[in-house]
């Protein structure tokens, strides 16, 4: 059963107030729970917003931080573009993001940032945002996934001349940037290296567009913060090297390894399933291999199936493989895309074969699937998923019980492949309070309401039905209305309630980070109907002296009556004794 709907639309006014709008709408479905949604694939498009300041030539004499941002383009794939900007006094775009994504555009990108000279007086971080935006065009593109990677080694530092302006230009940039990005749907990466960076505020700006920040302390691993974001701006699948060696199955037709390394001089040697040993100078059909200080990336098209050994002089050090095609993929669903605290985030992983039309679930021999799940506070939770009958696996989190930005790489492993795939989600403070009001009856209406609490985002819409279920399971729906700012309200007037009678919350919506979603909170047991008290009124104090002169009167009134009665009994007794003759004299 449909019903026409009125969808809210949650602004703020000038007074910076928010309000309901109500708009005309669509057709609201009937919601099922959990509703399976997975990452939609799109290509990139990124701007590195790169720190030229003097600063940077003491933190990074080696020059390692523009290896790690050559590793970003070198990992980019078909689809994707990577741009170029520095800034110190002010920013300097080098390479649009609409260069392209051929072989020469990749190019220019390498030389550019192989040419970069750390010679800034200056940190404008302004500036560096600005440039963010001024790279992208105004309007939001649902096609491609936007971003803008900012590195630096400081804080916001005008000189000593613009000191003074310093405050001014950080709340320009919480009240104006970075809403803007928000606006524009770009996520904003920052990447604080060295302690002397301002690792608060890049946090603070980057969770506000709903990107991410990393802390890199060391040179020598700031190419893993490149790399991981990378991942999850395409939401690839991963897989960790270890030294248990590589296990590459027959589904995947190209790939990047990138080895991590503490020795600069370290010669890292890998050995095909055929037994052939092949390093950075001596490379097999299809494999391209870069070697730096700080990483190596190889890169194979069509890799022989098998496992490949890992040969290496440091065995502490690791890395990541990066599949960039295969046919066999895992996929990862949240039962919800809207989640707030103290709930349970349904999940289901499976295997997806893709050469096959229509593309179906893959089971694997030995097949287990897990999941950690990263918490704000640092904390982590390992979830085994359990086999289901349609080749799938699922479980649910325990209870997500604080607010921020999670992050959960769910992994499977059989004897012959392996693969990670890492998915963040946003869990929000309890927002939406549903209740069902008291009854003075049962012939009352049942009132619904919810409440939205200042926790909540800005929904660009927002649509709520109430559904009330008997106890004999008779089923109706309501809309609910906006009845002020943040409140929404229904009468279900024909709900009887009694014993097992409950009203359930559909919510479909939209924010703007999260996008549409569908929410069921509930079930909400209807209160016992509160019993109706005789209420006597008081009387007033100017009547109390009236009725109290009444009660006086009437207690003379009845004093009389009983003087009275016993004169007429004393009278009666004397007129029956005379009757007798026993008032005359005895002889």
């Amino acid at each position: 059963m449909t019903s026409s709907i009125l969808e809210y639309v949650a602004v703020r006014s000038r007074s910076g107030r928010r309000c309901l709008l109500l708009v005309a709408s669509c057709l609201l479905q009937p919601v099922v729970q959990p509703v399976w949604a997975k990452e939609a694939e799109k290509p990139v498009q990124a701007l590195i917003v790169f720190d030229v300041s003097g600063s940077m030539r003491q933190s990074d004499p080696r020059r390692l931080s523009v290896a790690a941002a050559q590793l970003f383009g070198n990992l980019s794939q078909a689809g994707d573009a990577v741009g170029l900007a520095t800034f110190s006094d002010r920013a300097t775009p080098l390479i649009p993001v609409t260069s392209g994504e051929d072989a020469s555009a990749r190019q220019a990108l390498q030389l550019s940032l192989a040419k970069l000279k750390f010679n800034g007086q200056t940190t404008d971080l302004a500036a560096a945002l600005e440039a963010g935006l001024a790279a992208f065009p105004e309007q939001e593109d649902s096609g491609h996934r936007r971003l803008v990677l900012l590195l630096t080694d400081g804080e916001m530092d005008l000189g000593k001349d613009a000191a003074e302006q310093e405050a001014a230009a950080l709340a320009r940039i919480r009240t104006a940037l970075v809403p803007e990005y928000h606006r524009r749907g770009i996520l904003l990466y920052t990447i604080a290296f060295t302690n002397a960076a301002d690792r608060e505020f890049l946090k603070e700006v980057a969770e506000a567009s709903a990107g991410a920040s990393r802390f890199i302390a060391d040179a020598q691993t700031l190419h893993q913060a490149f790399s991981q974001i990378f991942v999850g701006a395409h939401d690839a699948q991963t897989f960790p090297l270890g030294q248990d060696g590589i296990r590459i199955d027959d589904s995947i037709k190209e790939l990047s390894l990138v080895f991590a390394k503490s020795d600069p001089n370290e010669r890292i040697t890998l050995l095909t399933p055929g037994q052939r040993t092949v390093q950075a100078s001596d490379t097999a059909d299809g494999m391209s291999w870069l070697s730096t200080p700080a990483y190596d990336l190889v890169h194979m098209q069509k890799p022989q199936a098998g496992v490949w050994q890992i040969e290496r002089t440091d065995k502490t050090q690791s890395g990541v493989g990066i599949i960039a095609e295969s046919t066999l993929n895992l996929q990862v669903e949240f039962g919800a895309t809207f989640i707030e605290t103290g709930s349970k985030l349904p999940i289901r992983a499976f295997l997806e074969d893709e050469s096959q039309v229509p593309a179906r679930l893959q089971r694997e021999e030995g097949q287990t699937v897990t999941a950690e799940v990263s918490a704000p506070n640092g904390s982590i939770m390992n979830v085994p998923l359990t086999l289901q009958a349609d080749g799938s696996s699922s479980a649910s989190t325990p209870s997500l019980d604080a607010a921020g930005r999670y992050s959960m790489t769910v992994t499977v492993t059989t004897p012959t492949l392996q693969r990670q795939r890492t998915r963040t989600f946003m869990v929000y403070p309890d927002c939406l309070h549903g209740s069902v009001l008291p009854r003075d009856s049962l012939a009352a209406p049942v009132k619904v309401r919810v409440a939205l609490s200042t926790s909540c985002p800005e929904f660009k819409s927002l649509a709520i039905e109430a559904e009330y279920t008997s106890a004999s399971n008779a089923m109706q729906r309501m809309l609910l209305h906006a009845t002020q700012p943040n409140l929404l309200e229904a009468d279900l007037s024909s709900a009887s309630g009694g014993e097992g009678a409950y009203v359930s919350l559909l919510i479909r919506g939209e924010s703007p980070e999260e996008g549409a979603f569908t929410l069921t909170k509930g079930p909400i047991a209807l209160p016992r109907v509160a019993p109706v008290a005789k209420h006597t009124p008081a009387m007033p104090k100017d009547s109390q002296s009236v009725v109290a002169k009444a009660g006086l009167k009437l207690l003379k009134i009845n004093a009389g009556l009983a003087i009275l009665g016993a004169l007429g009994y004393g009278l009666y007794r004397a007129v029956r004794r005379f009757g007798r003759g026993q008032w005359k004299k005895k002889p």
